[in-house]
Parts: structure tokens; sequence; C-alpha cells
């Protein structure tokens, strides 16, 4: 009986102290978050980061968004947060995500520049900037993720973007990976946001077989 108590309340202590370090995870980007409304946001939204971590999460999203308030920024925030379990949870169940069908026309919205993108249904296609085009590596749940390729100013890089739950929108971040002949750019560090737009009708999603 002893031992089994033990075994249940260390089970117990790992599920809670597992939840008590995503709280703290989450506090540290919203404390973050209120340096940015203080002033120091310069310094602060331009440092490298890695998306796994939820400080750089919340500096992409603010970036993108200047005028997002902290409620809708905690929101998102536990959005994102669920949708990794719920992916998590399929995967150990055996059960297989959505797959979106990305067929039509796309706008690419960078900090300086918008450009339109006509994709195929998964999600590969060509762009009108610099001769470019998006090659979609994988998408799980709403987290998608891909390369881009630069032909007119002989540029390559990657992004990952999140999609909203209509999967008519998405914000993320894109990256270098090479500059002409500067090759081997670490991933992630430099680069910018991306905010991604359908504009034709979107097509039915399917459960991937």
């Amino acid at each position: 009986m002893f031992f089994m108590t033990a075994k249940t309340d260390k089970v117990r202590t790992e599920k809670i102290g597992g939840k008590v370090l995503k709280q703290a995870m989450l506090l540290i980007g919203l404390v973050s978050m209120i340096m940015f409304l203080s002033g120091n946001w310069g310094v602060w939204a331009d440092k490298p980061g890695n998306l796994n971590d939820p400080e750089t999460v919340i500096r992409m999203k603010v970036k993108a968004n200047p005028e997002i308030d902290l409620e809708t920024l905690e929101t998102q925030m536990a959005a994102d947060e669920e949708a990794v379990e719920r992916v998590a949870t399929q995967t150990e169940a055996g059960v297989y995500p959505v797959e979106i069908d990305f067929t039509g026309e796309w706008e690419i919205q960078e900090e300086d520049k918008a450009y339109q993108a006509t994709l195929d249904a998964k999600g590969n296609g060509p762009y009108n900037w610099q001769e470019g085009r998006i090659q979609t590596e994988k998408v799980v749940d709403r987290l998608w993720s891909g390369t881009w390729h630069q032909k007119g100013n002989d540029r390559e890089g990657g992004f990952e973007v999140l999609l909203s739950e209509d999967g008519k929108t998405a914000e993320g971040a894109w990256w270098y990976l090479r500059v002409g002949t500067h090759k081997n750019i670490p991933p992630r560090l430099e680069g910018g946001t991306y905010t991604i737009k359908r504009l034709s009708p979107q097509p039915h999603a399917v459960v991937a077989p």
C-alpha cells in the first residue's frame, strides 16, 4: 500500500511540476512584453530567439501586431499551447491531424512589402517577388513550416507560421539560410515576420489517410 501511494504521489508531483514550469515560462514571456510596453521594445524585438521559447513566440506575435493588448496575447498563447498538446495527444493515440489544402492565391506580408503566392494543394508554388518560390515541408496541426527560394536576388531560407483556426491566415517568422555566396547562416538568426492571408476561396479540409 505504501509503495502504491508513493508512486501515485510521484506521478501527481511530476504533473503539477510540469504545469508550474509552463506557467513560469509564460510568465517570463509576459514580463518581457511588459518591458516592451515600458519603452524597451527596440532591443527586445530584434533579439534572436528560438520558436520553442515562449518569449520568442510572444516577441514574434507583438512585432507582427504592435497594437496587441496583454489580454489578447495571453489568449493567443494559451491557444498555441493547447494546439501543441493536442498534436502530442493525437500522435500518442494514432490519430492523424487534419490535412490542409493550400490550393489558391495567398498574400504574403513582410514588414516593408507584400506580394502574392500561387500554391498547390501541398503548399508549394511561386510568388511574384524576386522570382521566389515556397516549398512546404510539413504542417503539424496548425504549425506550417518550410523553405523559400528567390532566384532573382540569389537568396533562400526557412519559415514557420501558425495558421488560424479557420486556415485563412497565418502569422510567424522567416529567416535566411543563404545570401549569395554566404552559406550556412544559422536558422532563425536573421530574418523577419510573415503575415500570410488566403485570397482565393478555401477548399474543404480532409483527414489524412
